[in-house]
Parts: C-alpha cells; structure tokens; sequence
C-alpha cells in the first residue's frame, strides 16, 4: 500500500469522529456558570487548578460595586459662591469640548450636512470612478451643474432616499461642491 493510499484512509476514518475536547469543553462550558465560594472568591479544583463549573448561577458570586456618581461642578462667583438660576438651583458648568486638530495643529472645521433646496450642485475637477449600474454610480451620472438640491432629490427618489449619497459626494469623496 503506497503512501498516499494509507493518508486517504486516515482522512476518511477521521472525518467522522465526534469534535475535538477543545470544541466539547466550549459547549460544556456555555452552559455551566462560575462557582464561588462563601467569600466570593472564585472556586477552584485542588487537583487540577482549573476553576469550578455548575450547572446554576451562584448564589455566593460577588456583587459589582455600583459606580460612583461623576462629581458635578458648578459656576462660581468671585466669591467662590455658587451662582443661582431663576428657581435657586446652581448653575453646572458646561464642559468647552475642544476641537479636532489636523497635522499642522490646526483646527478642522465640521462640514454640515444641511443642504437648502435652493442651493446649487457644481462638479468639481475630481474624476470619480462610480461603477454604471450601481445606485452610487446612478444618481452621481445625474448631478448636472447648477443643478439645484432641491431637483437632485426630486431627480433621485427624494430626501430620504438621495440626502445620504449627496452628504458622501460633498464631504466624503469631495466631487461635489454645494454653493
């Protein structure tokens, strides 16, 4: 018997055996629950070291301490006294989130996402390569210039279905600009 007869052979006999311990010990162990001990340390096997496994949760498991409530501050007079709104209740100190920086440090200015119907589409130098026959490539064919927002959606099924890839073409992709 050559070589490659005997690996045969040994392919077939192994291919329908039961799964391996690693995969049995898995499915064990998704349905067992860790035991604890009465002092809520974790309860392990003298002989092997290995955590114990039940069948229900454990009544001894550790509750979670419950987070600490964030510390508020609040404005504060030159007088180091809280400042009170109109019913006598002091006033939280908005926290200034700073803004996204590019390379150089300077800061990146957010693009809205806010079109007026009124608004015109104009192309810009970029070449897109948007596949025919895909939704992108669809509605990006029928963006003319001086198209206004208001016929790109009436063109493309409406805000709802056409507001997403005209966001993606101005901010994402950059080949259209809104003026």
């Amino acid at each position: 018997m050559s070589y490659e007869n005997e690996l045969e052979e040994i392919a077939i006999e192994t291919e329908a055996t039961e799964p391996t311990k690693k995969v049995r010990e898995k499915r064990v162990r998704a349905k067992k629950y860790a035991l604890y001990n009465e002092d809520g340390t974790r309860a392990i096997n003298p002989a092997s070291g290995a955590g114990l496994w039940g069948d229900a949760p454990c009544p001894n498991k550790p509750k979670k301490a419950p987070k600490a409530p964030k510390p508020v501050e609040y404005q504060k007079d030159e007088d180091g006294n809280d400042i009170l709104d109109e019913e006598g209740n002091p006033i939280p100190v908005k926290k200034v989130r700073a803004p996204r920086l590019d390379a150089d440090g300077n800061p990146i200015p957010r693009k809205s996402n806010v079109f007026l119907d009124s608004q015109t589409l104009m192309l810009t130098d970029k070449v897109p390569s948007y596949r025919a026959g895909t939704k992108r490539g669809d509605i990006f064919a029928s963006i003319k210039d001086g198209m206004t927002v208001g016929e790109f959606y009436e063109k493309n099924g409406g805000k709802a279905a056409a507001h997403t890839f005209l966001v993606w073409y101005v901010n994402e992709a950059e080949v259209v600009e809104v003026v």
